[in-house]
């Protein structure tokens, strides 16, 4: 039977209170966006802003950024299972 350490433990549940709140909070800036867009004016300049934005993205950058991404995320999976076990 492994000891239990307290220190881990602690780590680990501010790992996930931490990981769960973020969500949360980017959740709730992605729903204010979709489901309240500006009216007007001023939300025609947004959107064409951020469509522009999007247009001007290049692909190769951004697709190597999104795979560093998933990969340190997957690394985060696998150490939260391991010390899990």
């Amino acid at each position: 039977m492994k000891s239990f350490d307290l220190f881990h433990t602690y780590r680990f549940v501010l790992t996930v209170f931490v990981s769960v709140y973020a969500a949360m909070g980017a959740a709730a800036v992605v729903r204010r966006w979709v489901t309240a867009p500006l009216s007007g004016r001023a939300g025609r300049v947004l959107w064409r802003y951020a469509g522009l934005l999007l247009l001007r993205t290049r692909v190769c950058p951004f697709v190597r950024e999104v795979v560093i991404i998933a990969a340190l995320a997957g690394i985060l999976a696998l150490l939260a299972a391991a010390h899990a076990r």
